[in-house]
């Protein structure tokens, strides 16, 4: 198993190479959208107009581009939602989303529905055993999926923390106050120690099958996994009391390969330091 502070390096290297900025992917998503539909504009479209342009022209450039869209309307004018995975060495990976009115594609509205810390990258990388960032991005691929389509299932159930599947164990992390969710580590429950409380949680939710490299609008196979566990989660007698870890804050707890790793480091500082006074 890769030492941790490798699995950090690692992570926070393979997200700068392999992941644009979230601010900076929006912007220029945003910047396409104003582009393709300011000629529209200047002829006073239809609402009807605006979704046949938006259907025909812009989403497939934003797909091109990555970014995964759709269309929604309220009280008669149509809104587009783009949602695209992005990041940064010291945020981690996060799903993006950005709302606007066709009408008026110049005043949008962003939020973040999904991040993973790279805290919990580097446990993915670590304990996963995967040798790079790119053999680990098909499972965090899969987690950000999942995560993006179970977030309403927590915060429907009232839930202060969440748990995804990918690679055969779980991402956990918190409900936050705006609604969306941070995946703050990744292991496989019970691995340790033999024991933990997540266990059920992981047997009850099962694993995910692997996911492509951005967010998915038409995949019958993963939907269905997610309806499932979406249904598996809903209709569990006594959730709360199976689970009651879900809805309380997360406590800090000591992880057993931690200590050991700790302990080798020392170890090994000791012994290197000897060596130096014996020269």
């Amino acid at each position: 198993m890769l030492d941790v502070r490798v699995a950090h390096a690692m992570s926070k290297a393979g997200v700068e190479f392999h992941l644009d900025d979230p601010k900076a992917i929006l912007m220029r998503a945003s910047a396409v959208v104003s582009k393709l539909l300011m000629p529209l504009l200047y002829r006073r479209p239809s609402a009807r107009d605006l979704r046949r342009h938006a259907d025909r022209v812009i989403i497939p450039e934003l797909t091109r581009m990555r970014v995964s869209a759709g269309l929604s309307e309220s009280s008669g004018t149509p809104f587009l939602h783009c949602v695209a995975i992005a990041g940064n060495e010291s945020e981690g990976v996060s799903v993006m989303e950005f709302t606007l009115a066709l009408a008026c594609p110049k005043r949008g509205c962003f939020r973040t529905l999904v991040s993973m810390s790279p805290h919990a990258i580097a446990r993915l990388i670590q304990r996963a055993r995967f040798d790079s960032f790119r053999a680990a991005m098909p499972s965090i691929y899969t987690a950000l999926n999942a995560a993006t389509q179970l977030r309403d299932t927590f915060l429907d159930l009232g839930c202060i923390q969440a748990a995804v599947p990918a690679a055969g164990g779980l991402f956990v992390g918190d409900v936050l106050s705006d609604e969306s969710l941070e995946l703050g580590s990744w292991f496989v429950p019970g691995e340790s120690n033999g024991h933990s409380r997540w266990d059920n949680l992981h047997r009850l939710m099962g694993n995910m099958a692997g996911s492509d490299g951005y967010l998915r609008s038409s995949d019958v196979g993963f939907d269905a996994e997610l309806a499932a566990i979406d249904l598996r989660l809903r209709e569990c007698p006594l959730l709360e009391s199976r689970f009651p870890f879900l809805f309380q804050h997360y406590e800090r707890r000591v992880n057993p390969l931690d200590e050991r790793w700790r302990l080798a480091r020392r170890q090994e500082q000791a012994q290197g330091q000897a060596a130096q006074e014996a020269a």
